[in-house]
């Protein structure tokens, strides 16, 4: 019997996340059992064929994370100096 295909699963950063919660191997049985109690539309879950474009989607999405961060940094300095 042939191994089964790996997949790589990719969801969107929270404050709380480890790199184990945002990018994982997985099968896809795995996923299927994954998905039970696992990721949930709102996290954007992608899957990718290999490992490479996985952390390519992960940089993408955590630089995005990143640059929302400093919007809001600015927002809020532009707040601090009306009052």
């Amino acid at each position: 019997m042939a191994e089964p295909k790996k997949w790589w699963v990719v969801v969107d950063p929270k404050p709380t996340s480890t790199l184990a919660d945002l990018v994982w191997e997985t099968t896809a049985a795995g996923f299927g059992r994954a998905c039970v109690g696992g990721p949930t539309l709102e996290e954007n879950p992608e899957i990718h064929a290999t490992r490479e474009e996985a952390l390519d989607d992960l940089d993408r999405r955590l630089k995005g994370a990143c640059d929302h961060l400093d919007s809001l940094r600015i927002e809020i300095d532009a707040e601090g100096d009306a009052e």
